[in-house]
């Protein structure tokens, strides 16, 4: 195969002309986009509340009042 036609098949491999992931072309393409950026954002949102859940509940302090170990904080066994 000639220098030529490898340099043309790479070109083709490399432009997506008229199929492109990043600009939907036809109605339902476009839904789907929007139903993703959609998805994306409340994933986002969870993923910032999460981080800052962990974030309070690993350098909250303690009142220096309170004990870590204290037997009135534990609950009793119960058996049925």
């Amino acid at each position: 195969m000639p220098v030529g036609a490898l340099a043309v098949l790479a070109q083709r491999a490399l432009d997506p002309g008229v199929h492109s992931a990043l600009n939907p072309a036809g109605r339902q393409a476009q839904i789907v986009d929007q139903l993703w950026d959609a998805m994306y954002l409340v994933s986002v949102v969870v993923f910032v509340l999460v981080v800052a859940a962990l974030l309070w509940a690993a350098l909250r302090r303690r009142p220096p009042t309170e004990v870590a170990d204290s037997p009135s904080r534990e609950r009793s066994l119960r058996t049925s």
